[in-house]
C-alpha cells in the first residue's frame, strides 16, 4: 500500500515537493474549499429558487455539499483514484479552522464515495520553508485530535449559510421597492460590524462643537519661569468661561512654593509584535495602504519571498521554543540594508516572556504565531531584499524592525512634573528626558508614532527650568486656554478592522466583553476585510481618499430601521453569544446541531421584525447594488476566460461569463468611469502611442478623431498589428523592435550570466523573446553552473490585471512578461 499527501493549493503543493519529495507519498493538490454547501435553490427549487422571506431551513439537518465547479471536481477524483490505493492519507493543509474544514471535508468524501477508512494523519506546517515543513511532516498527529474543530468548522459554516442567506433575503424582499431588486445584505458579522461603522457616523454627524477653557498661571522663580494648567480631563471639562476664569483668579497672587516631582529611570516596553490586522493598521497610518493592499504584499513575503511566517495570524506572541532562534535573527535583521547601527549590538537580543514577545500562556495552544521574519531563510535575506519590489521591502523592513524592538531593551527617560494646588485645584506640567532611547533605536525615525508611545508623548512637555522641590516662585500673570471639542476621528477601512477586534468596548456586560476579549473580537484575520468590502459593494457605506469611510444615506436609512425592528442584528453583544457558541462545539461543551439550532432561531426573531417592518411600510432607497448586474463586456469575457485558462481550468466559475457582478468579483474592480461620465471614454494615451506607431510602421493614416474612442481604437489595433502595410504592398513591414522592458530584462540576463547580445537584436522583438527563453534559466557562462535566472513569477493579480488591460486595449503580453513581476510590472505601467 501507499500514502498520499493532500496540500491545500497547487502552489502549496509544489513547496512540498521542492522540499521533501514523495518521501511522504505522492503530493495533490486542492484549490482552497474544494465543496460549498448547496444553495437554497438548488436544495429545495420548488420553494426557494425565488427570493422570499423566512428562514431557509428545514428539520435539523445540514446543508449537503457540492463540488464549487469543474475544476475543483476533477482534483477530487484525482485525489480519490490515489486514495483507493493508499492507505494512510497526510492532511497538510494550513493550520487553522479552514484548513481543517477543507481537508476534512474531502476525507468525508472520500468515506462516502470509496468507504476509506485508513490512517488519517493531519501535519501542521506553519511556514513554507524546508525546515519548518520537514518538522511539521515529522510531528504529524492523528487526525482524530482535531475532530472537534472539524465540527466546530462545519457547524459555523451552516450557522452562516442559513443565518446570512436568510435574513439577506428576507431584508432585501421586505425593505426595497418591488421591481428595483437592491440586494441588502445582513451577516452575522457584517451587520454588527456595520452598526459599529454608524455609530460612528451619528457621533461625527451629531457633533456640536463647544468651547471649554484650561485655566493656567505663569510663575517665575530663581531657576526661571513656566506655564502651569488646570486641566480636569475630558469628563471634567468647564464650558463656563466665568467658572473658569473664577479658577485661574486663585492663582492670581499667588506666592509660595512650588512641588516637584521627579520619577528618575521610567521604563517603556517596546510594541507588541504584528498581527495581520495590527500591520494592516499600521501600514494604512504610516504608508496609507489600502488594506487589500497589505494583504497582498504580506502574502508575496509569505509565499514567494518565504521571508515572513504565516499571514493571517490573529496572534502577537511567539512560542518560547522561538527564544533559541533570537541571538540569529537579532543579528540577522541588524545586518540588512536599511538599518543603522544600535548602541546595544554587542549585548544581544532581550528576551521578555509573558504579555512580550515570547509565551506560550500568551498564545492558548494558538497554532499560528505572530508575523515575524522567517527564521529559515536568514541567510538568504540580502540577496531576497534585492529581489523585492518596492512595497515588499518597505513591508518586510516594518515587519523585521517591529521584531528588533521586541528584543531590544527598554527606552528609559526621566520625568518631571511642576505643580502648584490653589483651592484643590491642581495646576501643573510635565517634561521628559531621554535617558537611553532602548527600542526606539530599532524602529528609526518612525518610533515616535509606534504603536504603545502615548505614554511618553503625554508626558513629553519640552525642556522645563531646573527647580527643586519646594522652591519659592510667584504669579506673574493668569488666564484662560481656549480649545474646542472635537468629533472623533472618521474610520478608516483599516481602522474598521481594529473596531471588530476591540468590539468588546461597545458592550457594557462583563461576561460579553470577557467573552470577546478572549475571541479577538468579531470576524477573523481572514474575513474582516471582506466585511468593508461587502459594506461597500452593497451601498452602505464609501470610502474617500486615504479609504476614510462616510456611511451612505441609504446605509443610515437601513441602520436606523434594523435598530428599530431588529436591533439584535446590530448588537455586538449578541455576536459574542454567538461565538461563544460556536466556540464551545470546539471545546466539546456543545453539539453541532444543537448550535445552528439556537443561531436559527436567532435568525427567526429577527425575520419577524422584518416583516413588522414591511407591514409598517418601511421601504429603503439609495442602495446601489442590485441583483442582477447584466452581462459583462466582450473585454471582460475575454479577460475572464484567459485567467480560468492560466488557473488550469477550462472554463471560469458558473455565471462569471453571462453575470456582470460575478465578473467582475472574479477579474477584481476595474477603474470605474468619473462621475457623470457618459458616451465612448477617450483612448488613453499609451493606447494612442500603439496605434500611431502601428500607423507609422505600416504607412497607415489613423481615422480623423478615433482618439475619441477607446473601443474604436482597440478594434483599429487589432483589425492593423498584423496585417501589412498599405504602402508597403508586402505581408509585412518587418519585424517589431523590442520594447525597453523587453531589452532591460534581457540586459539584466546577460548581465547574470556574462553573456553577450547579438548584435541588432534589439531590432527584432521577437529574437529577444526567443534569447530570454533560451536564456533565463540557463547557467552562468563563465562557470556552467547551474543556476536558475529568475526575478520572480507574477501574482495571478498581477497577471489578471494585465490581462484586463490587454482586453480592453487590444494588446499583448509578451511572454517573458508572464514569467516575471519585475518584466509584468513595466509593461503594466507603461500601457495602464
Amino acid at each position: 500500500m501507499a500514502s498520499i499527501v493532500i496540500a491545500e493549493k497547487p502552489s502549496q503543493a509544489q513547496t512540498y515537493r521542492t522540499n521533501i519529495g514523495n518521501r511522504y507519498g505522492e503530493i495533490l493538490s486542492a484549490r482552497g474549499h474544494l465543496f460549498e454547501l448547496m444553495p437554497p435553490d438548488k436544495l429545495r427549487p420548488e420553494r426557494w429558487k425565488e427570493w422570499s422571506i423566512g428562514l431557509l431551513r428545514e428539520g435539523d439537518e445540514f446543508y449537503p455539499s457540492i463540488f464549487r465547479d469543474a475544476d475543483a471536481e476533477k482534483r477530487y477524483r484525482e485525489i480519490r483514484e490515489r486514495a483507493k490505493k493508499a492507505d494512510t492519507i497526510y492532511i497538510a493543509t494550513d493550520p487553522d479552522r479552514e484548513g481543517e474544514g477543507i481537508g476534512g471535508d474531502i476525507i468525508q468524501q472520500l468515506k462516502r464515495d470509496i468507504n476509506w477508512d485508513g490512517r488519517l494523519l493531519r501535519v501542521l506546517p506553519l511556514g513554507e520553508d524546508k525546515k519548518s515543513i520537514e518538522e511539521a511532516f515529522a510531528k504529524a498527529q492523528p487526525a482524530e485530535n482535531l475532530r472537534l474543530l472539524y465540527q466546530s468548522y462545519k457547524a459555523r459554516s451552516n450557522a452562516d449559510h442559513i443565518y446570512n442567506l436568510s435574513l439577506t433575503r428576507s431584508a432585501s424582499e421586505a425593505l426595497t421597492p418591488k421591481g428595483v431588486r437592491m440586494v441588502v445584505s445582513i451577516g452575522r458579522v457584517l451587520t454588527p460590524a456595520f452598526g459599529i461603522v454608524c455609530r460612528r457616523e451619528l457621533a461625527i454627524r451629531n457633533h456640536v462643537p463647544r468651547d471649554y477653557f484650561h485655566p493656567w498661571v505663569q510663575v517665575q522663580g530663581a531657576a526661571g519661569q513656566t506655564k502651569l494648567t488646570h486641566n480636569p480631563g475630558e469628563k471634567g471639562r468647564m464650558f463656563d468661561a466665568a467658572e473658569a476664569q473664577k479658577i485661574a483668579d486663585l492663582a492670581k497672587d499667588y506666592k509660595g512654593p512650588i512641588t516637584v516631582r521627579k520619577d528618575r529611570g521610567k521604563q517603556q516596553k517596546p510594541p507588541v509584535l504584528f498581527s495581520l490586522s495590527k500591520l494592516q493598521v499600521e501600514a494604512s497610518r504610516r504608508f496609507k495602504w489600502p488594506v487589500e493592499k497589505t494583504t497582498d504584499v504580506m502574502q508575496a513575503l509569505y509565499e514567494t519571498h518565504k521571508v515572513a511566517t504565516y499571514p493571517r495570524s490573529m496572534e502577537v506572541s511567539l512560542p518560547e521554543a522561538e527564544i533559541e532562534n533570537a541571538p540569529a535573527m537579532f543579528k540577522g535583521i541588524l545586518g540588512l540594508p536599511f538599518m543603522a547601527p544600535v548602541s546595544y549590538a554587542q549585548a544581544g537580543p532581550v528576551i521578555r516572556r509573558e504579555k512580550g514577545a515570547f509565551s506560550d500562556k500568551d498564545l492558548k495552544g494558538a497554532a499560528h504565531s505572530a508575523i515575524v521574519p522567517n527564521v529559515n531563510t536568514i541567510k538568504d535575506w540580502p540577496a531576497i531584499w534585492q529581489r523585492m519590489n518596492s512595497d515588499e521591502q518597505t513591508l518586510f523592513e516594518l515587519i523585521a524592525r517591529r521584531y528588533l524592538a521586541a528584543v531590544s531593551p527598554n527606552r528609559v527617560y526621566d520625568a518631571t512634573k511642576l505643580s502648584i494646588v490653589l483651592g484643590g485645584k491642581d495646576f501643573s506640567t510635565s517634561g521628559t528626558v531621554e535617558v537611553s532611547p532602548g527600542w526606539h533605536e530599532a524602529m528609526g525615525r518612525a518610533a515616535k508614532e509606534a504603536a504603545g508611545d502615548e505614554e511618553a508623548a503625554e508626558d513629553d512637555a519640552g525642556a522645563l527650568p531646573p527647580f527643586n522641590d519646594q522652591d519659592p516662585v510667584q504669579s506673574t500673570g493668569t488666564g484662560l486656554q481656549k480649545l474646542t471639542t472635537k468629533p472623533p476621528p472618521r474610520l478608516t477601512d483599516a481602522s474598521i478592522l481594529i473596531e471588530m477586534i476591540e468590539a468588546w468596548r461597545q458592550v457594557e456586560d462583563p461576561q460579553l466583553r470577557a467573552i470577546l476579549k478572549e475571541t479577538e473580537g468579531i470576524g477573523t484575520e481572514a474575513t474582516r476585510k471582506d466585511v468593508v468590502v461587502n459594506m461597500k459593494d452593497r451601498g452602505f457605506i464609501s470610502l474617500g481618499k486615504g479609504s476614510v469611510v462616510t456611511v451612505t444615506e441609504g446605509g443610515m436609512a437601513l441602520y436606523n430601521t434594523l435598530l428599530k425592528y431588529a436591533p439584535k442584528l446590530l448588537d455586538v453583544g449578541m455576536t459574542a453569544e454567538l461565538e461563544h457558541m460556536l466556540n464551545s462545539i470546539k471545546s466539546g461543551e456543545a453539539k453541532a446541531a444543537e448550535t445552528v439550532n439556537k443561531i436559527c432561531q436567532l435568525a427567526q426573531d429577527a425575520i419577524d421584525g422584518l416583516i413588522r417592518a414591511q407591514q409598517d411600510g418601511v421601504i429603503l432607497q439609495g442602495l446601489t447594488v442590485k441583483k442582477g448586474g447584466g452581462k459583462p463586456t466582450p473585454a471582460m469575457v475575454m479577460a475572464a476566460k484567459s485567467k480560468a485558462k492560466r488557473e488550469g481550468k477550462k472554463s471560469p466559475p458558473s455565471g462569471v461569463l453571462t453575470d456582470f457582478d460575478k465578473c467582475r468579483a472574479y477579474l477584481g474592480e476595474l477603474k470605474p468611469r468619473g462621475e457623470g461620465e457618459t458616451g465612448p471614454r477617450p483612448a488613453s494615451a499609451a493606447q494612442m502611442n500603439f496605434a500611431t506607431k502601428i500607423a507609422a510602421e505600416k504607412g497607415l493614416a489613423l481615422p480623423d478623431g478615433i482618439e475619441k474612442d477607446s473601443r474604436k481604437v482597440s478594434e483599429w489595433i487589432e483589425q492593423n498589428k498584423g496585417g501589412s502595410g498599405a504602402g508597403a504592398g508586402a505581408a509585412s513591414s518587418g519585424p517589431r523592435p523590442a520594447s525597453a522592458a523587453q531589452m532591460n530584462f534581457a540586459n539584466k540576463i546577460a548581465a547574470e550570466k556574462g553573456l553577450k547580445l547579438p548584435d541588432g537584436i534589439e531590432k527584432d522583438s521577437r529574437k529577444v523573446s526567443e534569447w530570454i527563453e533560451k536564456n533565463k534559466s540557463a547557467g552562468p557562462a563563465a562557470n556552467g553552473a547551474a543556476k536558475t535566472y529568475t526575478d520572480g513569477a507574477p501574482s495571478s493579480k498581477s497577471i489578471g490585471f494585465a490581462e484586463s488591460i490587454a482586453a480592453r486595449k487590444g494588446l499583448e503580453i509578451p511572454d517573458y512578461a508572464r514569467k516575471d513581476r519585475v518584466a509584468l510590472s513595466k509593461w503594466i505601467d507603461t500601457n495602464k
